[in-house]
């Protein structure tokens, strides 16, 4: 019995061994049989590892087949379990490797297949390593057999290495992300290689760490990117209320290879800044000791704390009786506090204008310190300079005015020793828009001269029920540096309708609202009968909520003179803007051509711009908003043909001219006069003064020419235009001069002396020849003069007849 048990031992040791040889002989990619311990080479053993997916790319995820020889005592028992490992610098971190072994986990006499699956492709190495056990469960401490082999020749695959050329990120822009929430970003690479690739495998990093900006999602995997093609991959950044706007370096990492990019947060709320600022009209005596009051504005729309307000004491300037340092809690946003100290310009300053040095110190909402130095210009009473300007007999309204309803500002402007380049403009508060032209152009303001200026005003459904300031600007001198000065009216306005409608917001927080950020209009004073460019920036004030479907009409109610139609009309488009989406604090422009039309009045017009929009949830938004456009008339000054009387040297003659007001607004100060050589005026400059629209004015001066031969000049209209301006206008003209005409006087006896040549014996001339010379003269010189009437009559009757036409 022994005996044949152990021949049936030997035939079954015999089929293992000719069964493993075949094996090998017909395998196409063969196991690397790591060095084993003898026990475990006797009982499980690696024949063959085949790779089941080739040309592999970094990210892609495949399997892998293991030919496991099993002996029979290792497949004996009961509970006996197969398994495999995969390992190696191919193998990614995150695979999710699985085994299995076909038909049964159970292993069998002989040869088994093992399938190891969720091997992902790192694109770091090429080597691979199995490792395969058995025993009555999972993991080393129930292992009982087992043994581990790698792939001959490696993976098939490309490398990172094989990719470091294949991508380009090119003219990527800043990933732009507001304070305040989360916003997904978007980067484009493009496959600049011949093959296509499976997958890439983008990660997005901060270059340093940023505070209040952090990367939400910062893996996006683009699959199939054919040669050539750019596809895209998104990322999410979050960005805090308190994140600091800037840009920040940041790094694509693309299989393995990196590229850079920037991340740029924007704020959609302005941080804390303090400005310093004193009232320019007080005079300050070196010497004296005089209050200062200066204005400490937060211009941000974050609260600045803990603040130190320091006035730097030099040798032109000392704070006297208190401290040179004052100390204030909080600012908040867009608010301000006046700080007075008492100081005392040094008496040997003899300059036009003292500077202050202030240091300012403040904690921003961030908690961190921002430190400032700024300086303000205090005016002393040596700075009475020849072109001073003075704003007086400012005459506000006294009544409380609904929406709507006309109120008009009064004042003067003068000039204490003559101003040049002078640039008045008059403006309301938020909600007060002008009604009347607002814009003045003064080129020369005479020494002691006073100009009265008048603006009519309107409050529009924007203006709160409040006491409003109206702002007088005037700017003069240098246009590069020019001085100026400000003045302030007020008025009072009601609008319960306005009041509510803050109420209900109060109640709609977090609603979006859009409002015309910026506009600009090219020229800034429209020229009746023309054309002009509006810049509009629409604008979310929002910094959480998105706008959607933004609808916006330009709306303009006043018409021209006889109802001509509406004043503005847009040129080659329409008057409705369209915008799709307006993000967080983000402002989109539109740019719109507009015709003014002739008989459009000199004054500021207001248009409306009427928009309907939704927000987030689909619900909708109305609001209006106004914007004033300043138009003047254009001046049209034309001059008539230019006559000159028959001249002769030394003798007196009259030019004669006719000007005509043709344009659509009157013209003030207007002077003629002429210029030129070889002739002299009689009472050259005549001023006109007021020339309305349709007048004609006649210009007659009386001439004398100082030699002979065609004399040529120049008859020269100045005045100033509706905006103020002053225009001229030149028109040439030339005449012929002659010599004059000498007679020389007869004898006492009657008798003409005689001609040379001729003696005395030919005889005298008899004095009635002589009186029939001169008679025949005077007949000549009326002939001629009558001739000369009649022509000018003439010409004068056909100019009549052209401006009929």
């Amino acid at each position: 019995m022994k005996k044949k048990n152990k021949w049936k031992g030997l035939l079954i040791s015999l089929a293992l061994g000719l069964t493993y040889s075949l094996s090998s002989v017909h395998s196409p990619i063969y196991a690397e049989q790591k060095e084993q311990t003898q026990s475990n080479s006797e009982y499980i053993s690696i024949n063959d590892i085949t790779q089941d997916q080739t040309n592999l790319q970094p990210g892609d995820t495949f399997s892998v087949t293991v030919k496991v020889l099993v002996s029979q005592e290792a497949a004996l028992g009961d509970n006996v379990f197969c398994y495999a490992t995969a390992s190696g610098s191919s193998v990614a971190e995150d695979s999710s490797i699985q085994y299995s072994v076909e038909s049964s986990e159970k292993p069998v006499v002989g040869y088994n297949d093992i399938k190891i699956y969720g091997i992902k492709y790192s694109g770091k190495g090429k080597d691979l390593s199995v490792s395969v056990g058995i025993g009555n469960g999972y993991g080393e401490e129930h292992t009982k057999y087992s043994t581990s082999g790698s792939l001959k020749g490696g993976l098939q695959a490309k490398g990172n290495e094989e990719f470091a050329d294949s991508f380009a990120i090119d003219k990527q822009e800043n990933l732009l992300v507001r304070t305040g929430q989360t916003q997904s970003v978007q980067v484009k690479i493009t496959n600049k290689g011949s093959f296509t690739i499976n997958q890439a495998e983008m990660k997005l990093a901060l270059d340093s760490k940023v505070t209040g900006v952090e990367i939400k999602t910062a893996t996006a995997v683009v699959k199939n990117i054919k040669s050539k093609e750019t596809k895209t991959g998104t990322f999410s950044i979050k960005a805090s209320e308190d994140a600091k706007a800037g840009v920040y370096p940041a790094t694509i990492t693309i299989n393995g290879n990196s590229y850079p990019v920037n991340i740029q947060v924007d704020s959609s709320v302005v941080p804390s800044a303090l400005e310093v600022s004193t009232s320019g009209s007080k005079i300050y005596t070196p010497g004296v000791a005089s209050e200062v009051t200066f204005k400490l504005s937060n211009v941000g729309q974050r609260d600045a704390k803990n603040i130190r307000f320091e006035v730097v004491n030099s040798e032109n300037v000392s704070i006297v009786e208190a401290s040179n340092v004052k100390r204030l809690d909080i600012i908040q946003g867009k608010a301000s506090q006046d700080i007075t100290m008492k100081l005392r310009v040094n008496s040997s300053f003899k300059g036009d204008s003292v500077p202050i040095q202030i240091k300012v110190d403040y904690l921003n909402s961030s908690g961190e310190k921002e430190e400032d130095t700024q300086y303000v210009y205090l005016s002393t009473s040596a700075s009475s300079i020849a072109s001073e300007v003075i704003i007086s007999n400012v005459i506000s309204p006294t009544d409380t005015y609904g929406v709507d309803q006309n109120f008009t500002v009064k004042f003067n402007v003068s000039s204490k020793s003559g101003a040049e380049n002078l640039k008045i403009s008059v403006k309301g508060d938020e909600g007060i828009v002008p009604k009347s032209q607002n814009l003045f152009f003064v080129t020369k303001l005479g020494k002691g001269e006073t100009k009265q200026y008048s603006v009519t005003f309107a409050a529009t459904n924007a203006a709160i029920t409040s006491s409003h300031p109206i702002e007088i600007n005037v700017e003069y001198g240098d246009a590069k540096a020019p001085t100026t000065i400000s003045q302030y009216g007020s008025v009072n306005i009601s609008n319960p309708k306005k009041d509510a409608e803050g109420d209900e917001d109060e109640k709609l927080k977090g609603k979006p609202k859009v409002i015309i950020g910026e506009y600009i209009v090219n020229p800034t004073i429209v020229q009746a009968g023309e054309n002009f460019e509006l810049h509009l920036g629409f604008l979310n004030t929002n910094s959480k909520h998105t706008v959607n479907n933004l609808k916006a009409n330009i709306k303009v109610i006043e018409q021209g003179e006889n109802q001509t139609g509406n004043v503005f009309t847009p040129v080659g488009g329409s008057n409705t803007f369209y915008i799709d989406q307006l993000s967080p604090g983000e402002t989109v422009t539109k740019d719109v051509t507009m015709y003014t039309i002739p008989t459009a009045k000199a004054k500021t017009y207001e248009i409306t711009l009427e928009m309907a929009y939704e927000d987030e949830d689909g619900n909708e938004i109305t609001a209006t908003e106004n914007i004033g456009i300043p138009v003047e008339q254009v001046t049209k000054i034309e001059a008539g043909d230019i006559f000159v009387e028959y001249a002769q040297v030394g003798i007196e003659t009259t030019l004669s001219t006719t000007f005509y007001n043709r344009g659509r607004t009157d013209v003030t100060n207007m002077m003629v006069y002429v210029e030129g050589e070889g002739f002299t005026v009689e009472n050259n400059r005549t001023f006109i003064g007021n020339f309305k629209q349709g007048d004609s004015q006649t210009y007659e001066p009386m001439i004398t020419a100082n030699q002979a031969g065609t004399l040529k000049g120049e008859v020269i209209v100045e005045y100033e235009d509706a905006a103020g301006k002053t225009q001229e206008i030149r028109k040439p003209f030339e005449f012929l001069v002659e010599e004059m005409m000498m007679e020389e006087m007869p004898p006492v006896d009657g008798e003409m002396p005689p001609v040379e040549g001729e003696t005395p014996a030919q005889g005298p001339v008899s004095k009635k020849w002589i009186l029939a010379g001169v008679g025949v003269g005077v007949v000549v010189a009326v002939a001629i003069t009558l001739v000369m009437l009649k022509k000018k009559k003439a010409k004068k009757e056909e100019m009549m007849l052209d401006e009929e036409d």
